[in-house]
């Protein structure tokens, strides 16, 4: 495996005159211009109270659902689960406690 070559050197005689030195200059803030400053002579009194105090129609949509409690809906979530009494108790024992079986070698 053969290490790369290393870079040639940079002749630095081609690039000390053109960077003898170096200067900060103040950043320029370019502000929008204003076009509509707010003045007593500018300012629209009926337009403002219009577009901020003026009374809005409020509307609000009520739901046709019929009304779920938490209980309701986990009877309906549970529905098709069969109720305690229909286990047998003596085949969950069985198989819970049955222990490992002679299937492995």
């Amino acid at each position: 495996m053969n290490t790369p070559s290393h870079y040639n050197a940079i002749p630095l005689n081609v690039y000390k005159d053109r960077v003898t030195h170096f200067s900060i200059n103040k950043p320029i803030h370019n502000s929008p211009a204003k076009v509509n400053p707010i003045s007593p002579v500018t300012y629209k009194e009926k337009e403002a109270w219009f577009a901020t105090q003026s009374p809005k129609s409020v509307s609000c949509i009520i739901g046709k659902t019929k009304k779920e409690t938490f209980t309701d809906i986990q009877i309906r979530r549970t529905k098709g689960f069969p109720g305690i009494g229909k286990y047998d108790i003596t085949k969950a024992d069985n198989r819970i406690s049955k222990g490992i079986g002679k299937s492995y070698k």
